[in-house]
Formats: structure tokens, C-alpha cells, sequence
């Protein structure tokens, strides 16, 4: 009688899981959630966050325990085809190979690919800045993401 009831109550159970982790998965994250949405600026955009379905951008910083970016993105232009920029090392220590990575869209605004550019220097001591540059094959449009960098120089 006992394995009869453990039957029933483990088929209920594994049920119930087949209807609720769909739906909790399914659910939309929506700004209701806690979580402040991005700003529309190219300067110092976080290093970690999601775009949502409708196009904003949604700061994830503190969830990938990450303090806010101190090397940030502080210019952004376009000249002749080409994407031109500054980043500034803010923190107190020198960052090494740092680039800058960045979404290259088509003509309805879909990113179509990704890329990243390494700064020049690319190692900044503290308060340091320095200049990226790429050029915009095609006409295509560029849009700066986030900046990475190392804490120890490469060997």
C-alpha cells in the first residue's frame, strides 16, 4: 500500500514539474523585476548586462559580481567609415591588453556580428587613456558594447 502511494505521489510531482518549469521559464524579464534598465548612451555602458526583447538594455552588474566598470568608454565618434573612440582607465592600477568589443549591425538594426578591438596603448596605467579605431566595412553600422581588459600582462 505504501509503494502505492509513494507511486502516485512521484507521478503527481514529476506532472506538476512538466506544467510549472515551462511557464517560469517562458516569462518575460520586464523592468518590474528589480533590475534598472541602461540608459541609450554609448559612454560607460556596464560590462554585464541583456537586452530585452523590445531592445532595452537591462544592467546585470551585480549579478555576475562584477563592481562597476572602471575603465570606461568616455568618446565615440564616426569619421569617413570609420568608428574612432576613447576609453579611460579610472581605477587605481594599471589595466593590460584592453579592448573594446562591439556589435556590427545591419540596415534594420540587427546585430549581425560581433568583434572587439584592442585600444592604443593598450595598457593603461591608472587615470590613462586611450584611443580605439576601426573601420566600418561596408557602410555597416557599429555600436560599442563594453570594454575588457587583463589585470596581469600576458606573457
Amino acid at each position: 500500500m505504501m509503494v502505492k502511494f509513494w507511486s502516485l505521489s512521484l507521478a503527481l510531482e514529476a506532472a506538476s514539474m512538466l506544467l510549472i518549469v515551462p511557464k517560469a521559464f517562458s516569462l518575460p524579464l520586464t523592468l518590474a523585476s528589480g533590475f534598472s534598465p541602461v540608459p541609450s548612451t554609448e559612454i560607460e555602458l556596464p560590462v554585464c548586462y541583456m537586452q530585452t526583447d523590445n531592445g532595452t538594455l537591462v544592467d546585470l552588474t551585480s549579478l555576475c559580481g562584477i563592481s562597476d566598470s572602471k575603465v570606461v568608454i568616455s568618446e565615440v565618434s564616426f569619421q569617413n567609415d570609420r568608428l574612432i573612440g576613447r576609453v579611460v582607465n579610472k581605477t587605481d592600477k594599471t589595466v593590460y591588453s584592453t579592448r573594446v568589443n562591439y556589435q556590427i549591425l545591419d540596415d534594420d538594426g540587427s546585430v549581425i556580428g560581433t568583434s572587439s578591438m584592442y585600444t592604443n596603448p593598450p595598457n593603461l596605467s591608472a587615470g590613462e587613456s586611450a584611443t580605439f579605431e576601426t573601420e566600418m566595412w561596408g557602410g555597416r553600422e557599429l555600436k560599442t558594447t563594453s570594454v575588457d581588459w587583463d589585470r596581469k600582462p600576458t606573457p
